[in-house]
């Protein structure tokens, strides 16, 4: 009896080990999101806050997309990890943008 109570720990160990692990790899965040953006221009003095849709791949932004069907992409910016559903960067014309995930899809 004490065998068979130690297999099933063990067991049920094992499984609670291979759950963990599925959640790890599936927490990585992958396709659109709707985030808010706060986006300063020091040249400009001018500092604004955006809702947005964006896209992520791999836990990193690739894309922003503007109301006005206009984009901005990582043809000018590095792709900026999220942490914790936050991220922040400055583009080639020396703009930063302060980034939460608001919700998974599109900002509606």
């Amino acid at each position: 009896m004490n065998k068979l109570f130690t297999l099933f720990i063990s067991f049920i160990t094992l499984i609670s080990c291979q759950t963990n692990t599925s959640e790890l790899i599936g927490n990585q965040l992958n396709g659109i999101y709707c985030v808010e953006i706060k986006y300063s221009n020091s040249k400009t003095q001018k500092n604004s806050t955006y809702t947005l849709p964006v896209v992520i791949e791999s836990n990193y932004l690739t894309k922003i997309n503007w109301n006005n069907g206009g984009w901005l992409d990582d043809s000018h910016f590095k792709e900026p990890e999220f942490i914790n559903q936050k991220t922040s960067f400055t583009d080639d014309r020396g703009r930063t943008f302060k980034i939460t995930i608001l919700a998974e899809g599109s900002c509606d």
